[in-house]
């Protein structure tokens, strides 16, 4: 059935008018010219600001449960619609965020920030975990080998947490998944360079003759 809206949304898309003040926009893959877009964009604040005063769902308007931005039912069918797309994606070889699939099931722009939010709890410092591995020109601190990032490369703790170290950028740096997974392990960066000073020394002294024939 052609409705009133319908035959005036595509009137209106055939000249590049805007559909609600009909004014030329600027952009053609839009319904909205900038002005009715902003507009848009205030009214749609103020209308999530109050259903959240409320404690309304913001997309039916039923009451939700306080812990969550959605009631139950809306967040069960976002969660199939993400769900569904996701599949979507993986099958065609792209990320989630629609880029091309770079390691996993991730682009390399969703890989690092990954890794951002599990060693610095924050998907936003991606730029800066990748930056150090950058400034290290793609070389492991410890072996000097290639580090590709979604292969070898992982992050590794300077001081680890456990012996108080934090998570802040600067207590980072990159090295081969190897090296951190079955040699580092807890022991700080200065810990493991003196171990293998201490392993080297040893190796070449004359301490270890009557080991080996």
């Amino acid at each position: 059935m052609i409705t009133r809206y319908s035959k005036l949304k595509a009137e209106v898309l055939g000249k590049n008018l805007c559909v609600l003040c009909k004014n030329i926009k600027d952009n053609q893959n839009t319904l909205l010219c900038n002005a009715c877009s902003r507009k848009k964009s205030v009214r749609e604040k103020k209308r999530i600001k109050l259903y959240k005063i409320r404690n309304l769902c913001p997309n039916c308007g039923e009451k939700k449960e306080l812990s969550g931005f959605l009631c139950d039912n809306c967040q069960t069918k976002s969660r199939e619609r993400n769900k569904k797309r996701s599949e979507l994606f993986l099958k065609a070889g792209l990320c989630s965020c629609g880029k091309k699939i770079f390691a996993g099931k991730t682009c390399e722009k969703c890989w690092f920030k990954v890794k951002a939010k599990d060693h610095t709890g924050s998907r936003k410092n991606w730029k800066d975990l990748k930056k150090i591995l950058e400034n290290q020109n793609y070389k492991c601190l410890y072996t000097g080998k290639e580090l590709i990032a979604g292969g070898n490369a992982t992050v590794d703790h300077i001081i680890p947490k456990c012996k108080g170290g934090s998570n802040s950028i600067a207590n980072l740096q990159w090295i081969d998944k190897h090296v951190n997974i079955h040699m580092k392990f807890n022991m700080s960066h200065n810990e493991f360079i003196d171990y293998l000073k201490h392993i080297i020394n040893y190796a070449s002294s004359d301490s270890r003759q009557g080991f080996f024939v």
